[in-house]
C-alpha cells in the first residue's frame, strides 16, 4: 500500500513542474551556455551554466522568482526578463 501511495505522489510531482532548456553556442566546442528554466506551482527558477568540456559545468547564475511577482521582477531588473507564454517561456537578455 505504501508503494502505491509513493508512486502516486511521484507522478503528481512529475506533472506539477515544467522544465525548459536552451543552449547558446555550438555544442561541439567548449564554452557554450546551457540555460534551464523550471516552473512549478509557485516559482520560476532560472539557471545558467557555462559548459566547458564533457561533463564539466560551472554555474554562473541561479535566480528564483515567485510567479505572482514576475511583472515586478521584469520592471525592476534591467539585465533579464521573463515572459510567460502558452507552453513557452521567453527569456529576454
Amino acid at each position: 500500500m505504501l508503494t502505491i501511495i509513493s508512486i502516486a505522489c511521484l507522478q503528481i510531482a512529475a506533472f506539477g513542474q515544467s522544465t525548459y532548456t536552451s543552449r547558446k553556442g555550438t555544442k561541439f566546442f567548449p564554452g557554450h551556455y546551457d540555460i534551464a528554466i523550471s516552473i512549478d506551482s509557485t516559482n520560476l527558477r532560472y539557471e545558467l551554466y557555462n559548459h566547458w568540456y564533457a561533463g564539466v559545468y560551472s554555474e554562473l547564475r541561479q535566480v528564483t522568482v515567485p510567479l505572482d511577482s514576475i511583472e515586478f521582477y521584469n520592471k525592476s531588473n534591467d539585465s533579464i526578463s521573463f515572459h510567460m507564454l502558452k507552453d513557452k517561456v521567453r527569456l529576454v537578455l
